[in-house]
């Protein structure tokens, strides 16, 4: 069981956002006053601009209600409105705040690191009393850093629970997970749980027993500036061999399916029966099933004759706003992110979208309450833990419990060889606070990194700083063997559309690895073929590769 508290670290600064000798002066809205009109021609010809969601039909209702806003509000700056996905915002605002979006919708995980690297301001006083009244308390927690409120909930979905095909299930026990894995196995269909993403396997770990106590706890407590003060993690513990005993007999099944899961499952070659999804998934789903789509909360797994109710994860989508220099801008950046949050954009979201708002109002709607996913993440909510920020290594080491987990036999999987596995993961996530509690390293604006399985992805990992030598840059990587073997260069503290390799650029070595081609998100990995020791040289553009020993 890890219980720690550790000193204040320095905070790891992304370097475009102030990378000028005699930074630029960022206006905090914290005590900025509210606007009700907001005339604005001194600020010059730059729009303002909003980054929403990607999903179709979002970016129409996120123009109209601006378009509306700036009316009323008689706004001559222009406002532009982009299509960006809340899974990669985050990752673009830090990469550049100089050019990101002045508004951006972003998923909840990221607040800590936006925080820390000064890619967010708080939300001003003036909306901040009645963002925290409108909302609910799930999304205004997930909102907030240390003591202060920094970012606008815009929905309260971002969770799990079981979406099945009836016709399979008929007959079936839904609250209990054995015989729904059974019946998948008599059927010959899939049981998808992504358990290899920490955010899905926490659910055996927050599991609920029959007196309502949750299992284990991980939570992690960030000061106002997002820098991580302490956490408490009990996952080696009685109760966490409990867990994994029930974690172990789901993965162990040749119906589990655990990754790269979603609602498609049900249409694929080998279909899924049940599938373990968010909201996201519900269009996708209903096309399949149609009538035969059931939603419901998560089942109860048995150890020992006793049953736990799996527990999940929780989270928001959230509206921010990047520092600004002006003044006034920043005022029309509040007074916009605040209109966006309001209930009648969430109502419409929720009607045209199937989204579930954070706006308490919407939430009492009959029609709100009658959505069987939204009505089934309702009921989830009593068995989930709230989302704050947790640290960024943790989601890699938690997630490496499933993979230990799965190597041993069954006839191998003893408690004491169960209890291991729990106990590796303690040593390495001690060492990695160990890591957090140091100074964080610095970059230059030209450093680029790479990131991937060999160093636990690690995306501000100065021992994996690329050297310049000549017109290049290099770094030789060590694989061991196992089922994945990749990686990317990126720049320091980024992520998602960072990727300086693409595709096409993979010049030489192309009977050593494969090119990640066809992963939605487009992060374009390079996954080596074998274990061994690899030369990368990069020279801005291309990359080339050779194998250096085996």
């Amino acid at each position: 069981m890890c219980r720690h508290v550790f000193k204040r670290r320095k905070t790891y600064k992304i370097l475009k956002g102030e990378r000028r000798k005699g930074m630029k002066k960022f206006v905090s809205t914290l005590a900025l006053a509210g606007v009700t009109t907001l005339a604005l021609a001194s600020c010059g010809p730059n729009a303002i601009k909003i980054w929403c969601s990607e999903v179709e039909g979002v970016s129409t209702a996120f123009k109209e209600a601006v378009d509306t806003y700036v009316k009323e509000n008689e706004i001559t700056l222009p406002v532009e409105v982009v299509q960006m996905s809340e899974g990669e915002a985050a990752g673009n605002v830090l990469n550049d705040v100089d050019t990101a979006a002045d508004i951006y919708c972003f998923a909840q995980d990221n607040l800590a690191r936006l925080v820390s690297n000064n890619g967010i301001v708080p939300v001003s006083d003036s909306y901040a009393d009645d963002v925290k009244r409108r909302n609910d308390d799930v999304s205004v927690k997930c909102s907030t850093v240390g003591d202060v409120l920094y970012a606008y909930p815009l929905t309260s979905d971002n969770g799990y629970i079981m979406m099945y095909d009836k016709s399979v299930m008929q007959g079936v026990d839904m609250t209990n997970l054995e015989d729904i894995i059974k019946k998948c196995e008599e059927t010959s269909t899939n049981f998808s749980f992504e358990l290899t993403n920490a955010w899905y396997l926490a659910s055996f770990f927050f599991a609920q027993d029959d007196q309502g106590a949750a299992l284990c706890e991980d939570s992690w407590t960030a000061d106002s500036d997002g820098n991580f003060t302490s956490y408490v993690d009990t996952f080696n513990t009685d109760n966490g061999l409990i867990a994994l005993k029930g974690l172990y007999n789901t993965i162990k099944s040749k119906s589990y399916k655990g990754e790269k899961t979603g609602a498609g499952d049900f249409n694929a070659a080998v279909k899924s029966s049940v599938v373990i999804t968010g909201s996201w998934g519900t269009t996708t789903a209903k096309q399949a099933l149609g009538d035969n789509l059931g939603a419901t909360v998560l089942p109860k797994f048995h150890v020992d004759n006793k049953a736990y109710q799996l527990g999940s994860f929780s989270g928001c989508k959230l509206i921010g706003c990047k520092p600004q220099v002006d003044e006034e801008r920043a005022k029309i950046c509040q007074g916009l992110a605040n209109y966006l949050s309001n209930e009648a954009l969430q109502t419409r979201l929720f009607e045209e979208q199937g989204w579930g708002g954070s706006n308490k109002n919407l939430q009492n709607t009959e029609a709100f309450k009658n959505d069987a996913v939204l009505s089934a993440l309702n009921k989830q909510a009593k068995f989930a833990v709230a989302q704050g920020n947790i640290l960024g290594d943790w989601w890699s080491l938690a997630a490496k419990i499933e993979t230990d987990a799965k190597k041993l036999d069954k006839d191998k999987a003893t408690d004491e060889a169960l209890k291991k596995v729990l106990d590796d993961y303690e040593k390495a996530l001690v060492k990695a606070q160990g890591e957090a509690s140091k100074p964080a390293p610095t970059f230059q604006e030209d450093d680029v990194i790479w990131v991937g399985d060999n160093q636990g992805w690690k995306n501000a990992d100065k021992n994996s700083l690329l050297v310049k030598d000549g017109n290049v840059k290099k770094i030789t990587v060590t694989f061991e063997q196992a089922e994945n073997m990749g990686g990317r260069i990126i720049k320091p503290g980024s992520w998602e559309g960072t990727t300086v390799a693409t595709v096409e650029n993979v010049t030489e070595g192309l009977d050593l690895v494969d090119v990640d081609k066809s992963n939605a998100n487009n992060d374009k990995n390079i996954y080596f073929k074998e274990a061994g020791t690899y030369l990368i040289v990069f020279d801005g553009t291309n990359v080339k590769i050779s194998k250096v020993t085996a």
